[in-house]
């Protein structure tokens, strides 16, 4: 909606949580914006398949995120050498039965 990407119309995300942001021209435009405490993150490809590199060893909480079903967390461990692995299938549950 702007040109040249003014300085008085841009936004720093400075706050961990979900963001909504909705176009004012277009009603069915809008996205959502994920802003995370840490580097560490990854957006899955078209196979659902992704990976979260130069991550220390350690035990984590991973957590699977979208924005219209239930999240999964998962606890996983990080070994020194090698890789991790954690699948998720997020769907939504507890659905009326007819």
């Amino acid at each position: 909606m702007y040109k040249n990407n003014p300085a008085d119309k841009r936004v720093l995300f400075d706050k961990a949580g979900r963001v909504d942001v909705f176009c004012s021209i277009h009603a069915n435009m809008h996205c959502v914006v994920l802003v995370l405490e840490n580097p560490y993150f990854a957006v899955a490809d078209e196979r659902g398949r992704f990976a979260i590199t130069n991550v220390p060893a350690g035990t984590y909480q991973l957590k699977a995120w979208h924005e219209r079903v239930p999240g999964q967390v998962k606890e996983v461990v990080v070994p020194d050498k090698g890789e991790a692995k954690a699948d998720f299938f997020l769907s939504v549950t507890n659905l009326p039965k007819y």
